[in-house]
C-alpha cells in the first residue's frame, strides 16, 4: 500500500514538471517570435520618437488641422432690413418733421451726377427705366441736370412732392424709405437699392412709369 502511494506520488510529480518545463518552451518560443518585432519597434521609436504630452513637438511633426470657420448665413438686404420696422421712430414724424430732415440732407450735396450715373448702372431693368423716366431728363427748369442725385420736382424741398432720382413722395413711398432703414433719399445707392427691393416686393405701382406701361 505504501508502495503505492509513493508510486502515484511520484507520477504526479512527474507531470507537473512536464507542464512546467512544457509552459518554459511556449513562453520562450514567444519571447524568440516577438523579439523581433519589439526590436524593430524600439529601433523606429529612437528614430522617430513619439511626442510627450505637453512638450515641444519637433519640426517634423505634422501640425494640427485648423477648424473649418464656422459659416454663418447673411441675410439679405430685405430681411436685414425689415428686422427695424417696427421700433423706427421715424414712422411718428409729422409732414413738418420731413420737410425739416429732407431740407438738412438736401444742403449737404455729398453726391454728385455721376454718383446718379453709377447708381442707376445697379440697378435691375425696370428700375433702370423707371429713373431714366423719373430722373434722366432732368429738371432743368429748376436747376437739376440728367441723374443729379439732389433733383425736385419743384424750386425747393419745401414746394417739392417728390425728392431725389426715386423721386419718392412724403405721401408715398418715402416713410417707409426710412422705416426699412434707408437713411437719404438723394444718396442714389440707397435709392437704387431701396427700388430694387421695392419692385422684387411688388410695389412697382408706386412709379408712375410703371403704372403707364412705359417701363
Amino acid at each position: 500500500m505504501r508502495q503505492e502511494i509513493l508510486i502515484n506520488r511520484k507520477t504526479t510529480e512527474l507531470r507537473m514538471q512536464a507542464v512546467e518545463n512544457v509552459a518554459f518552451l511556449l513562453m520562450l518560443l514567444g519571447i524568440l517570435t516577438v523579439s523581433p518585432l519589439v526590436r524593430e519597434a524600439q529601433a523606429y521609436e529612437h528614430i522617430t520618437p513619439t511626442p510627450i504630452m505637453g512638450s515641444i513637438q519637433p519640426d517634423w511633426y505634422p501640425p494640427a488641422p485648423k477648424p473649418a470657420p464656422e459659416l454663418i448665413p447673411t441675410p439679405t438686404p430685405s430681411i436685414s432690413r425689415l428686422a427695424s420696422v417696427a421700433i423706427n421712430p421715424l414712422e411718428k414724424r409729422t409732414y413738418t418733421d420731413y420737410i425739416s430732415l429732407l431740407k438738412q440732407l438736401h444742403n449737404i450735396r455729398e453726391f454728385s451726377v455721376e454718383d446718379g450715373y453709377k447708381a442707376a448702372e445697379q440697378a435691375s431693368l425696370q428700375v433702370k427705366c423707371t429713373i431714366k423716366y423719373e430722373a434722366g431728363g432732368g429738371r432743368l427748369d429748376h436747376g437739376y441736370p440728367p441723374y443729379d442725385p439732389y433733383i425736385l420736382d419743384g424750386p425747393d424741398v419745401e414746394n417739392a412732392f417728390n425728392y431725389g432720382i426715386g423721386q419718392l413722395a412724403i405721401d408715398g413711398k418715402l416713410p417707409e424709405f426710412f422705416r426699412l432703414g434707408y437713411t437719404n433719399p438723394f444718396n442714389p445707392y440707397q435709392v437704387v437699392a431701396y427700388m430694387n427691393d421695392a419692385f422684387v416686393r411688388q410695389q412697382t405701382w408706386a412709379w408712375s412709369p410703371m403704372n403707364q406701361g412705359l417701363c
